[in-house]
């Protein structure tokens, strides 16, 4: 491994393991507010919450229009060369994302009735979609910012606005207005709080990353018509992707009720902590990948695409095992009311998840590689048989059909993206490494079918769930520890960096 490639894998391995340690606060602080609002408010405010925040999250990338995987690309490019430029894609983001915001919010205010009691017939939910309304700036300026602060190649702002301020903010501003009595009302101040200052702090990083921005020595020079003819593609990829994600629960909505909806969510959250691995790591990919293929260097992105891919795959497969034979006792969590359906489609979604993991960061890389267009066209047609499944299959089995079809249209569009990459690329997916795992897999898989199926052991969900954890990172911690020495030279210098920076986090503490 030459130099280069040494400074590729180090890069990745630490962008990847702070944004890791960020998103994994993030997402078990957000994990914990949703089991608080469906314990303390019952399965149908958590419910309408879900409803709401799906509308919300929609509003917010039309708001975008894009510009947020457009900047990152354009920020990456134009960071430490050229200022005035850097100046302009900036301030051209902001600006028009903001000010998208802002006439959203004002539209969901006059006329979101039309569709809460029209599309839904949830009168009910009117009020909360515009109350979420008011902090749909605050949710555009953040979503923009914090894939801003990645052009510059750096995880660690993001990790700050996006993964502790935001959530750590809403978890205190939702303690405090759901046990003073403000209901469901109270969840979603605390929402709006929670993004206005972060969005706040993003401001300053963004500031203190690249000070040309308050000084007017540096004048911008706009790219407007260039961002925009980029970006305006991936507005409708962006929204695609978001329906993938979001399509089963607002289908849920119109064909079933909120307490389906709650189920659904609840089932979600644990397979969604999969994609944290994916998420991590493509958030320093994204500006390299971007970084690689402007300078035509197709072998080096190429390669990084695969080493990141077979640690990702390396992580979440123990994680998959953990969530299908601990399903039943994580959905007691929420309550033994989202036992019932919401034990077996955990699992199904645990599947769509793992499938979407393992393929890696295929999506961004062809957004990084100005093949938006393909992209688009992927998502459009998942999108498109996703709502057919959905159509057909929630009439008739509910929350399974939701998950059913999740699994199929994350499975789908994946395989669609590996192919188009081994194609335009030729990039492998499968790593030799990933086959050494088949011991610890069929050891693992024997035991639980033995303890769970023939001992019959039952445990208090929490000690079986903390007994089913410890278990898995027990065989695969040995596994890793016994063929440390036999690892190739890449995932040799992963693993002692990520041994590297658990002896200094040990030695703070």
């Amino acid at each position: 491994m030459n130099n280069l490639q040494r400074s590729d894998v180090s890069k990745v391995a630490k962008g990847a393991g702070t944004s890791l340690v960020g998103i994994a606060v993030g997402r078990g602080l957000f994990f914990l507010n949703q089991v608080i609002i469906a314990r303390v408010l019952g399965a149908e405010s958590f419910g309408l919450y879900a409803l709401g925040l799906a509308l919300i999250r929609l509003a917010a990338i039309l708001s975008s229009g894009g510009l947020n995987t457009g900047g990152t690309r354009f920020v990456s490019i134009y960071a430490g060369k050229d200022p005035a430029r850097l100046k302009g894609a900036i301030f051209s983001t902001l600006s028009v994302s903001v000010l998208n915001s802002v006439l959203i919010a004002m539209a969901v205010l006059l006329f979101g009735h039309l569709v809460t009691t029209t599309l839904f017939q949830r009168p009910d939910l009117d009020s909360i979609v515009k109350l979420f309304a008011l902090g749909l700036p605050f949710d555009t300026l953040l979503y923009v910012i914090s894939n801003l602060l990645l052009g510059f190649q750096t995880t660690r702002f993001t990790v700050y606005i996006k993964n502790f301020i935001q959530p750590v903010a809403d978890s205190i501003f939702l303690i405090f207005f759901c046990f003073s009595g403000f209901g469901l009302s109270g969840a979603i101040y605390a929402f709006i709080f929670s993004y206005g200052i972060a969005s706040l702090f993003g401001i300053y990083f963004l500031i203190k990353i690249f000070p040309g921005l308050r000084y007017s020595s540096v004048r911008p020079v706009f790219a407007f018509k260039e961002i925009m003819a980029y970006s305006a593609p991936l507005l409708f990829v962006t929204l695609l992707q978001y329906f993938i994600t979001w399509l089963d629960t607002l289908m849920l909505g119109y064909f079933g009720s909120p307490e389906d909806v709650a189920v659904f969510r609840a089932a979600s959250q644990f397979p969604q902590m999969m994609m944290l691995f994916l998420v991590a790591t493509g958030s320093i990919y994204s500006s390299m990948a971007a970084s690689c293929y402007s300078e035509g260097e197709i072998a080096r992105f190429s390669n990084i695409f695969r080493l990141t891919t077979k640690w990702i795959s390396y992580i979440v497969i123990p994680i998959f095992l953990f969530l299908v034979f601990s399903s039943k006792e994580i959905m007691l969590i929420f309550g033994s009311q989202y036992v019932a359906s919401g034990q077996t489609a955990l699992i199904l979604l645990s599947i769509g998840q793992l499938i979407n993991c393992m393929t890696g960061c295929c999506g961004l890389t062809l957004m990084m590689t100005s093949r938006q267009s393909l992209e688009l066209f992927n998502t459009t047609c998942v999108v498109f048989l996703s709502i057919l499944a959905d159509i057909f299959l929630i009439p008739r089995y509910s929350v399974l059909g939701a998950a059913i079809s999740n699994c199929l249209a994350l499975s789908l569009v994946n395989v669609i993206r590996i192919l188009e990459l081994n194609k335009l690329y030729k990039i492998r997916i499968v790593s030799q490494g990933i086959g050494r795992y088949t011991f610890p897999i069929v050891f693992s898989i024997s035991f639980f079918i033995i303890e769970q199926y023939v001992m019959k052991v039952h445990f208090h969900y929490i000690i079986q769930i903390l007994f089913n954890f410890s278990i898995v990172a027990f065989v695969f911690g040995m596994y890793w520890i016994l063929v440390r020495n036999k690892l190739d030279t890449e995932d040799r210098l992963v693993f002692e960096l990520a041994l590297n920076r658990f002896h200094a986090s040990h030695k703070v503490s």
